[in-house]
């Protein structure tokens, strides 16, 4: 469980940092993921990073038990397949990247998103530890 506490507390100030950052300056992460997009090594070690992120909380949290443990198990898994699909398939995955960001409010809901999910982390981190 401790390692549980320890990732959700990780992915709460990530997420957290993350959802305030496109709120705040939606105008900017927007052209930094455009930036992003239009860069084959940006693209490349983006696919790197997020695999690597993905297999490390696969490799020390795989639990597949009911209960908020699992939410971190699965954020694992979806990290490490898209990192393989960033790697595997770059255009494809920026082709879709770059439709999400045509949206008009894209950045907003992401944003939101990601605030969201860190306050959830911190809930589950912080207050059910």
């Amino acid at each position: 469980m401790e390692t549980t506490i320890i990732l959700a507390r990780m992915l709460a100030v990530l997420y957290i940092t993350i959802g305030l950052g496109i709120l705040l300056n939606r105008e900017r992460y927007t052209k930094i993921y455009q930036e992003l997009l239009n860069s084959p090594a940006l693209l490349y070690v983006s696919g790197i990073v997020v695999l690597l992120i993905g297999w490390f909380i696969v490799s020390i949290h795989n639990e597949w038990e009911t209960g908020w443990p699992l939410v971190i198990t699965i954020f694992g898994w979806v990290a490490l397949i898209k990192g393989a699909l960033i790697l595997a398939l770059p255009r494809a995955m920026q082709a879709l990247a770059t439709r999400f960001l045509k949206k008009g409010q894209a950045m907003t809901w992401e944003g939101l998103f990601a605030l969201g999910l860190g306050i959830v982390m911190t809930y589950l981190g912080f207050a059910v530890s």
